[in-house]
């Protein structure tokens, strides 16, 4: 089993990871920094202040210009291509997020119960399991016509967000228990 502390320092053991916190937002800041030293291209610029000047100016969702415009604000000459190299962020920032929920996945054994087609109540309303995202513990489910109407289909919803309504039959009646 994987240790969530082990890989990301600061990462509540048992409750899902949110995008916003420090330790995935300085994971983003390391995945960063390496194209923010090759556009500072200068032999005394340190990876190590890189990652600690991006750390504290980044965000939860970035943008190039927003991002460029805090590095200014502590040193950094910003121009158009150093917008261009920092519209990476919210990519380098959705992986580390991603990636640190995969790991609280595996380090608390959190396995999708429910088979397709169930009901489900959410808090976007009531729907259909429609897929499945294993690996970040996530039910698509199918809460509009529209969307039931095309496999796969539909809005993606944290497990722990899902309560069933009821199972299809072929499920629920697996679920019975022999009478004799």
């Amino acid at each position: 089993m994987a240790d969530v502390q082990a890989v990301l320092p600061g990462i509540h053991p048992t409750l899902r990871p949110q995008r916003s916190e420090p330790a995935i937002l300085l994971r983003a800041a390391q995945m960063l920094a390496p194209a923010v030293l090759a556009w500072i291209d200068e032999p005394s610029a340190r990876l190590d202040q890189i990652v600690s000047d991006l750390a504290q100016v980044i965000r939860p969702f970035n943008d190039g210009y927003a991002l460029a415009r805090r590095l200014d604000d502590v040193g950094y000459a910003a121009n158009a291509e150093l917008v261009e190299v920092l519209g990476e962020a919210d990519r380098w920032a959705s992986k580390a997020f991603e990636d640190a929920v995969k790991v609280w996945v595996v380090a608390n054994g959190i396995v999708l119960d429910l088979p397709l087609g169930a009901t489900v109540t959410t808090r976007r309303g009531d729907g259909v399991i429609n897929g499945f995202l294993s690996a970040t513990a996530q039910y698509v489910v199918a809460v509009t016509l529209e969307q039931r109407a095309m496999p796969g289909r539909g809005c993606v919803l944290n497990a722990e967000d899902v309560s069933v309504i009821s199972l299809p039959f072929a499920a629920a009646s697996s679920l019975e228990v022999p009478h004799g």
